[in-house]
């Protein structure tokens, strides 16, 4: 079984998809009982599409503006 170490070591892998089988198992193994890396992973998976969603000139000064108010609007406390 893994720990949350090599879950956040291994979190890219994960999300795409490099596990082999015995390690997504052990994956599930301590996702099963650890809260903290499934909001983990889940807050990858969605910093992760909100980059994959930026348009390729993003890596200017509006670009990543619009990145930080995008990830602000999608975190904010109701």
């Amino acid at each position: 079984m893994w720990n949350c170490k090599d879950v956040t070591e291994r979190a890219s892998d994960e999300a795409e998809g490099r596990l082999t089988l015995r390690e997504r198992v052990a994956l599930q193994a301590h996702l099963a009982v650890c809260v903290h890396c499934r909001r983990y992973l889940r807050q990858f998976a969605r910093t992760m599409g909100l980059l994959r969603s930026l348009p390729n000139d993003a890596n200017d000064a509006e670009g990543e503006r619009q990145a930080v108010a995008l990830f602000r609007s999608l975190h904010r406390k109701p």
